[in-house]
């Protein structure tokens, strides 16, 4: 007998060693993760939470080239672009309405304070609506990597599902941003990839 053969622990087919996936029955060797992760899904709210929303851009930031080496195509990669638009689009967000409630703060408001206040304030709501936008975009083509990536790397279809995607778990108020959607999809990856559902929340 080959010393250098072993057998498939699923369906006992003798293999070479060091061998990734058993041509007999299919099934891939070693744990089935992500290259992106989530730690723990309700210190991940919390620290958002605190920083009004900025915690998730550097998120995607610190793993956009990550995210991308999950993409089976050059069209599928995020562009580095949209990410930082995001963030300066949310620093601005904050920085105006810090400025707007300092203003506010003050006892004697000048008209001119009030004027500041009031621009500033208007400025920062189609911010708002930008950075949610994107928010929307970014998050559904990173759910549209993972499952292509897991099909192509485990050979297993995974299914986000479109009314989890754009209301989430009713139970779970944090989730109702599609970018949280998909930090929840990230976060539970594994339950999915080893008993994948036609469609799961």
């Amino acid at each position: 007998m080959d010393n250098n053969l072993i057998p498939c622990p699923y369906c006992g087919f003798m293999l070479e060693n060091g061998v990734k996936r058993c041509p007999q029955c299919n099934e891939y060797f070693g744990e089935r993760v992500l290259p992106v992760n989530v730690d723990s899904l309700g210190l991940f709210i919390v620290l958002n939470f605190f920083t009004l929303g900025l915690y998730q851009n550097i998120w995607i930031l610190q793993n956009v080239a990550k995210i991308n080496d999950m993409a089976q195509s050059k069209k599928d990669k995020l562009k580095l672009d949209v990410p930082v638009i995001m963030l300066l689009i949310s620093v601005l967000f904050l920085a105006f309405q810090l400025f707007s409630y300092i203003f506010y703060l003050f006892e004697s408001v000048s008209k001119l304070m009030l004027f500041v206040s009031g621009l500033l304030w208007l400025l920062s709501s189609p911010l708002f609506w930008i950075s949610y936008i994107l928010m929307y975009i970014i998050s559904y083509r990173v759910l549209r990597i993972i499952e292509k990536y897991t099909y192509n790397k485990y050979d297993v279809k995974i299914y986000h599902s479109e009314m989890g995607w754009l209301f989430a778990p009713i139970f779970a108020l944090p989730l109702l941003m599609p970018f949280f959607y998909m930090i929840y999809f990230i976060y539970t990856y594994k339950e999915r990839v080893y008993n994948p559902k036609p469609i799961s929340v």
